[in-house]
């Protein structure tokens, strides 16, 4: 996908997540209108109709219950959208940087054993013929 199109996604869906939890908290803390009567109901003073009797918090709604779902998927999909970009990208950063370890183990043909110390330093040989 190009990365512009992926940025206005996560965009939208950044938007669309606030504008849910704004809408939400509103709708919740402030005024309710009763589903029986019609009448609007502060819920910061009662959490029932003084007209019906109708329980406000007893009683939620589907729509209630889609805000919540469609927030929770949002997340889901902004965080899948941006796993899945940050893998594609580490691979096509791989992929054209072809020298980077990528953490295999190299085995070597020379021996990995050291010799034994003896206490003093071995000079290696030059033969006579190139001494001055």
């Amino acid at each position: 996908m190009n990365q512009t199109i992926v940025n206005i996604l996560m965009i939208v869906i950044i938007a669309l997540i606030v504008f849910l939890t704004i809408r939400f908290v509103l709708q919740m803390a402030f005024l309710r209108e009763c589903p029986n009567c019609g009448k609007t109901v502060s819920l910061a003073v009662k959490r029932e109709c003084p007209k019906c009797g109708y329980v406000f918090l007893k009683n939620r709604h589907a729509k209630l219950n889609l805000t919540i779902a469609l927030l929770i998927m949002a997340i889901g999909l902004f965080v899948f959208l941006d796993i899945y970009l940050f893998r594609k990208q580490t691979s096509d950063y791989l992929a054209a940087n072809p020298y980077l370890w990528k953490g295999e183990v190299v085995t070597s043909t020379e021996s990995t054993e050291m010799p034994a110390e003896t206490g003093v330093m071995a000079l290696p040989e030059v033969p006579a013929d190139q001494i001055n």
